[in-house]
């Protein structure tokens, strides 16, 4: 959600609208077709199959008001994926007074042109999951500094909006040792990323890798690596 300018640059707009979104109905939309599981993600830093992880959408409560906004949705035009998230997205928003206009973008300057240059209110896109969110995705949530000129740059966080509350937990996560006090300040983390209604994480997209007969162990890897030792070929 582009906190940076327009109507979402309300915190409160941005709350209402992330409480009216269906995660669960969006996921079944996007990954049904794919034939895997389509449950929601809850988490802003942690995936669902990560130690630790937690669903803190919970924290924005419901939303049973009409927002009367129209907004600008904006997503990459290769990922059909996406196309199913945007239809689907623009059909639950309707009945609760917001109208979105969906755009296909060319993927080739989506994030130059599009995504940091600001003009949209809601985007669709991914980022890579890492195995180290305390230092890898510190960025995408940074509170925006101001430039040469004065004004904020946002930098990789292309919703334009943090705090200094976000960015000290990320500091502490990132220089502690222990696993589960470092979890632990993710999670502190988490929650507030969702009280200023930064984004909405709708769903964790799966890993699918094609494999020919006969070749063994390869495949997906999620956050691990390959055994080399293991690829082989089946007798």
């Amino acid at each position: 959600m582009n906190g940076a300018r327009g109507p979402l640059a309300d915190t409160a707009a941005r709350r209402a609208l992330a409480a009216l979104v269906d995660r669960g109905k969006l996921a079944q939309a996007a990954l049904g077709p794919l034939g895997v599981a389509a449950a929601p993600l809850g988490n802003h830093l942690l995936m669902a199959d990560q130690a630790g992880y937690r669903d803190d959408g919970t924290v924005l409560g419901s939303s049973a008001k009409p927002l009367h906004l129209t907004l600008d949705l904006i997503y990459p035009d290769d990922s059909a994926t996406a196309r199913r998230t945007a239809d689907a997205l623009t059909a639950q928003l309707a009945p609760h007074g917001v109208t979105l206009h969906a755009r296909a973008l060319p993927v080739a300057g989506f994030v130059h042109d599009h995504l940091a240059a600001g003009d949209w209110d809601l985007a669709l896109f991914s980022w890579p999951a890492t195995a180290f969110p305390a230092v890898d995705e510190r960025a995408l949530y940074a509170k925006p500094r101001p430039g040469p000129d004065g004004r904020p740059v946002a930098g990789l966080n292309y919703a334009g909006v943090g705090t200094d509350e976000i960015d000290g937990l990320f500091d502490q996560a990132a220089a502690e040792p222990d696993q589960a006090r470092q979890t632990a300040l993710l999670q502190r983390a988490d929650q507030r990323i969702w009280e200023i209604g930064h984004s909405v994480p709708l769903y964790q997209r799966p890993e699918l890798v094609a494999v020919r007969t006969g070749v063994a162990g390869a495949g997906a890897y999620g956050f691990g690596w390959p055994r080399y030792q293991d690829l082989g070929f089946l007798r």
